[in-house]
């Protein structure tokens, strides 16, 4: 069975070891970024099942799923 693909995107790093956490144990295949042009990047390469995106960062703003859909 294929794992369903998560990506959590923070410009909070201590936000995003703790959803690492929360999901270290799960059947996820958990990705955290705190850039959202590596984000964008990525989004390229690599489709995902959810993308969770902070809405205020300092270089752009939670808007990076929409444009990757």
């Amino acid at each position: 069975m294929k794992k369903h693909k998560l990506l959590f995107l923070d410009d909070e790093d201590n936000v995003l070891r703790s959803l690492e956490r929360l999901f270290q144990d799960s059947d996820y295949e958990v990705y955290t970024i705190n850039n959202g042009k590596e984000a964008i990047k990525l989004l390229d390469k690599q489709k995902f099942s959810l993308i969770v995106s902070d809405y205020r960062m300092p270089e752009m703003d939670g808007e990076i799923g929409r444009a990757s859909c």
